[in-house]
């Protein structure tokens, strides 16, 4: 058929010459009509057998030669010179928007081929004899031709595409009689066209993130306005279509961007206190993450996504936490603000990531991360209610609830970790847990022999986290602080034995005189594990 149309229109004088009234000239638009829909065929055909170069060439055409059939028609039709046209107009609109859409779907596709995208690029650029008269004579009769349809290696040209030839499409929407069937190809090509809004919004972003923000600032902040008026522009079109679940993946990439966004600007300030920028940003990601949740409803609609999204959205509370506990906005609240924001921030995370526990396997890589995340926020809680639980500032009456919570906290942190994945903070709870009963023992004579017991008690308890400690940085300054503690514990213990409890005190003394025989014992953890047991031999037998 192509070739029929190719020798015809060769045939013809110079279309562009002609009167429109006259047989040649509604010949050529007649050709143009017919090659228009073969090309329309082909494009059909080479997409539904992923020949996406082939796809895009042959719905180019298709473009290209319906454009220049409308040139030629100007202002007359050409059922005007004709009894009767078989290009009726609904057909014509409705073969140019699914060439449009066709090729809108080949450049958003070559955005995910990798190494294979050049094959269908080196098909793209194939012309056969037939269709290079075609496409010259089209060419003749139109002043340009939109650059959409042509084929790039290059991820964003090819999204940008797409989303042009989406457009395109939307102006040559066939009215169909039935509204059910408009409403339904509506928004199907508004789907398609916020798919792509999406994808180039995630190409943005990763682009800025590939970036030093130091150094490149401006050029990332503009990366980061396109992604969010992408995202947005997505949002709204997904939004329009009442499509919940892509609305909540839509919102879930925007609140990675703002975290990404508040991220960047942390990085910048450093030592500097936690910004008020920063705080706005998270505070976005946080109304994002929620809107997410909002749509989706219940996890059971999409488990994958509530489950990122909720691990996300704790390490989002988690973050701000840090930063308010480690750069004090001071200029702005006060300490008792900052902490009460920190606490907030805090339980906020716990409270996402504590149900979330139960729907996963132990042992899981999910399940030991959150288990992680959860014992941190504990630890955090218990280390700032330790502090004021001592703090000169709070009334007798605050410092004894906070050390209640305190310890409440700690072994609240200590259920949560797992010392297989978790050696080093679960020995980090325990001292610190000793540290609290031994402060109160100072302070609190009536109970100094109880907590000085408990803190023993608790330094003891480092055996089961010990044998899962590996050689690091960190494990010849904890082996320290442990020998140190459990020298200073067993040394009030001896002191209490001398003054108040004689019966005691030959126990204490070779326990004592253990943990100073042996005190390079602690340059190992297999070392600190023998000690401790041959201590709580003693401390055994001293309670039977």
């Amino acid at each position: 058929a192509l070739e029929y149309v190719s020798k015809g229109l060769s045939s013809l004088p110079s279309l562009l010459s002609l009167d429109e009234e006259s047989w040649q000239a509604v010949s050529g638009v007649c050709f143009l009509r017919q090659a228009c829909y073969a090309y329309f065929l082909l494009a059909e055909h080479a997409l539904a057998c992923d020949k996406l170069g082939r796809a895009l060439r042959y719905g180019s055409y298709c473009v290209k030669c319906s454009r220049a059939a409308s040139n030629l028609e100007r202002d007359t039709p050409v059922s005007s010179s004709r009894g009767s046209d078989p290009w009726d107009s609904r057909l014509v609109s409705s073969t140019v928007f699914c060439a449009w859409q066709i090729c809108g779907d080949v450049h958003f596709l070559c955005t995910k081929l990798g190494a294979s995208l050049q094959s269908h690029l080196e098909e793209f650029r194939v012309q056969q004899p037939e269709d290079a008269g075609i496409v010259a004579c089209a060419a003749s009769c139109l002043q340009d031709s939109p650059c959409c349809l042509s084929m790039s290696a290059d991820a964003e040209k090819s999204l940008l595409s797409s989303v042009d030839c989406y457009k395109f499409a939307q102006e040559t929407m066939p009215l169909l009689p039935d509204s059910s069937s408009s409403d339904r190809r509506s928004k199907a090509l508004a789907e398609r066209q916020a798919n792509a809004m999406n994808e180039l919004g995630l190409l943005y972003m990763r682009t800025a993130a590939g970036l030093d923000f130091r150094e490149e600032e401006k050029q990332v902040q503009l990366l980061w306005g396109r992604s969010c008026s992408c995202l947005q522009e997505s949002l709204s079109k997904f939004q329009f279509i009442s499509s919940a679940i892509n609305v909540a993946l839509v919102c879930a990439n925007l609140g990675s961007l703002m975290r990404s966004c508040a991220h960047a600007y942390g990085a910048r300030s450093q030592a500097a206190e936690f910004s008020q920028l920063e705080q706005d940003h998270y505070n976005k990601a946080v109304g994002f993450y929620c809107k997410v949740k909002q749509e989706l409803r219940w996890r059971s609609v999409q488990p994958l996504v509530w489950d990122n999204v909720t691990c996300d959205l704790a390490e989002v509370y988690w973050t701000v936490s840090q930063n308010m506990h480690d750069r004090p906005p001071l200029t702005r609240l006060t300490a008792q603000e900052v902490e009460r924001k920190t606490v907030e921030q805090l339980m906020n995370c716990l409270s996402l990531v504590t149900p979330e526990l139960t729907h996963l396997q132990q042992q899981s890589k999910e399940y030991v991360v959150l288990s992680e995340r959860a014992g941190d926020c504990h630890h955090k809680l218990g280390s700032i209610y330790h502090r004021n639980s001592f703090s000169t500032a709070n009334t007798v009456q605050k410092q004894k609830q906070s050390r209640t919570l305190a310890l409440q906290h700690y072994r609240k942190s200590l259920c949560f970790y797992l010392c297989q994945h978790h050696a080093v903070e679960v020995l980090r709870v325990l001292l610190d847990e000793a540290g609290l009963h031994e402060q109160q023992a100072q302070l609190h004579g009536r109970q100094e022999h109880s907590q000085l017991k408990a803190a023993l008690d608790s330094l003891l308890n480092t055996r089961t986290a010990l044998p899962h400690l590996t050689q690091g940085a960190q494990l010849p300054e904890l082996l320290n602080s442990l020998a140190h503690k459990l020298q200073a514990v067993l040394k009030q213990l001896v002191s209490f034995s001398l003054k108040r409890s004689p019966d005691t005190l030959p126990s204490y003394k070779a326990m004592y005189s253990l943990a100073l025989k042996r005190t390079n014992a602690t340059t190992s953890a297999a070392c600190a594990v023998e000690l401790l047991a041959s201590i709580q031999n003693i401390f055994s037998q001293s309670q039977s």
